[in-house]
């Protein structure tokens, strides 16, 4: 799936990004604390640690400048931390930590933990 694929996917639904701290949600909400390393290169995987991010409760992790969405491969996945792979065709810049969650009315929560996507040595 392309990052203009996933931009307009979440257009027709009508999804938002929200925040994961209302008052109203169930207290195993899924939230990443931090992510290291928090400077990379497309292509490489990064660990983003908080809690409930099993499965049963993240189906997917996205990255967002504000502007575009591109959807990252979820390599390996536990209750504390979860692991995913920067898509290689990502542009440099700075990227917020969003993830889908795994209800039967999926919710997008954008974390406000930040990645840098450096321009990749090779030429």
């Amino acid at each position: 799936m392309t990052t203009h694929s996933v931009l307009r996917m979440v257009a027709l639904l009508g999804v938002s990004l929200g925040s994961p701290g209302n008052s109203h949600e169930p207290r195993d909400i899924p939230h990443v604390e931090r992510a290291e390393p928090d400077v990379v290169q497309a292509g490489n995987v990064v660990t983003a640690f908080g809690e409930h991010l099993d499965w049963s409760h993240v189906a997917d992790v996205l990255l967002s400048d504000g502007v575009l969405v591109a959807l990252a491969h979820i390599v390996e996945q536990e209750s504390n931390f979860l692991r995913f792979r920067i898509p290689r065709s990502l542009e440099p810049g700075l990227y917020s930590v969003v993830l889908a969650t795994a209800e039967q009315q999926s919710r997008l929560l954008d974390q406000q933990v930040m990645i840098t996507v450096k321009r990749s040595d090779k030429r």
